[in-house]
């Protein structure tokens, strides 16, 4: 391996199915190229090569080696890229080293477009119902409402490109298909090799570095999306960047950063906790035939979504029941829970989620106090949101419009 990482041959091609954009990436490791699918009735290519940056970047700075990129890049992220972004990266994670980037800049006009396009990324999930929902629950639907849905396969999914994993994204594709036809949006969806990129290095798994994967393939609609609201997994109280431990603990402070030429990236609903995102998903009638909390290895995955069933058994199927029963509303969900299961090892799953809690994790400690609080609330003869607060608040958090 050389001192540099050169990227060059950046390709646009057209596929049967949308937009192929690749691009030889030399003296990183694998030999293949970097590859990304847009998977797409139509899309209009990304004016710049800002989705090869964002996706090598933390890669070069893991392995300390300069990145030489033969392709233009919006000028205000490549000024980021080079200095305050690096910062933030290094904040975040002392190992990484500062590199130099060299690149020339896109300085191609926006085309003018008609009416606001705003997308959001669809796993439905909590924070996924959620970020659909925001602007609907601050009252600002139809002037702010989200026009796009999208799925990117950069490795939530699990390493590789297997069998298994393949047919995770395949199902989460289709599950996003019958998403938009119910709800009249876009659908887009984007496969990529970029987890090849990540596997070998050292600290780059999916929970440490997703937004900037997730970021590089929102990237390519830059023609097309104003804004991409990005689904937050913390609310503002959590925000922190020294040494975090997921990359989601400071979205709200690295994605202004790396943001393309004409496009926002926003973190929806940063202003909310779990807890009150999950009570507005809870009234989402789509939600209770589709929420997909799991975490369960792809092939467990796969079969899940094939089934539109969480697996029940992992923590984040329990913290989200937990949470759900807590609130009065984990019967709503029976579809795609196994309830039963729920009530028979309710003290052993609220256990597990308690011990998760008491080992950091801010979400399941709150999933579990609401819980204790709902139930001491429930047998004074209180409601539950007389204990939990009403819509969009807690106990000592304002109400949001509805």
């Amino acid at each position: 391996m050389t001192d540099v990482i050169v990227v060059d041959e950046v390709t646009r091609t057209r596929t049967p199915d949308g937009v192929r954009y690749e691009c030889r990436v030399s003296g990183l490791g694998p030999s293949h190229p970097l590859r990304f699918d847009v998977i797409a009735a139509s899309h209009t290519p990304a004016r710049s090569d800002d989705w090869v940056l964002l996706s090598l970047l933390m890669p070069a700075m893991q392995t300390g080696r300069d990145l030489r990129i033969d392709g233009r890049i919006s000028p205000l992220f490549l000024y980021a890229a080079r200095t305050d972004l690096q910062f933030a990266l290094r904040r975040y994670d002392p190992s990484l080293s500062l590199v130099r980037i060299d690149a020339d800049l896109c300085l191609d006009p926006a085309p003018p477009r008609n009416g606001v396009r705003i997308g959001t990324g669809f796993s439905a999930g909590i924070d996924s119902f959620a970020a659909i929902g925001s602007f609907r629950a601050a009252g600002l639907v139809p002037a702010l409402a989200v026009t796009d849905v999208f799925t990117f396969n950069v490795g939530a999914m699990g390493g590789g490109r297997g069998a298994n994993v393949m047919r995770a994204f395949r199902l989460m594709v289709a599950r996003l298909d019958e998403f938009a036809a119910l709800t009249g949006r876009t659908a887009h969806a984007v496969d990529s090799n970029l987890q090849l990129f990540y596997t070998p290095l050292r600290n780059l798994d999916f929970v440490r570095t997703h937004t900037m994967r997730n970021m590089a393939a929102a990237s390519l609609f830059q023609a097309e999306i104003d804004h991409y609201l990005y689904a937050s997994a913390y609310s503002y109280d959590e925000i922190t960047i020294d040494s975090a431990a997921t990359m989601a603990n400071f979205d709200p402070i690295l994605l202004p950063l790396i943001a393309p030429e004409g496009m926002r990236f926003h973190s929806a609903n940063a202003g909310m906790n779990r807890i009150e995102k999950t009570r507005v998903v809870a009234r989402d009638e789509i939600a209770h035939r589709m929420l997909d909390v799991c975490v369960a290895p792809a092939a467990r995955r796969a079969e899940a979504i094939s089934q539109r069933r969480n697996c029940s058994r992992c923590w984040k199927c329990y913290r989200t029941m937990v949470t759900l029963d807590a609130l009065g509303e984990l019967g709503s969900f029976a579809r795609v829970f196994d309830v039963d299961h729920y009530h028979e090892r309710t003290a052993d799953i609220l256990a597990a989620v308690k011990k998760k809690g008491t080992k950091g994790s801010v979400p399941d400690r709150a999933a579990h106090d609401c819980y204790v609080l709902a139930k001491s609330a429930a047998a004074a003869g209180l409601s539950v949101v007389q204990a939990v607060g009403g819509p969009g608040g807690g106990p000592d958090r304002p109400a949001l419009n509805d």
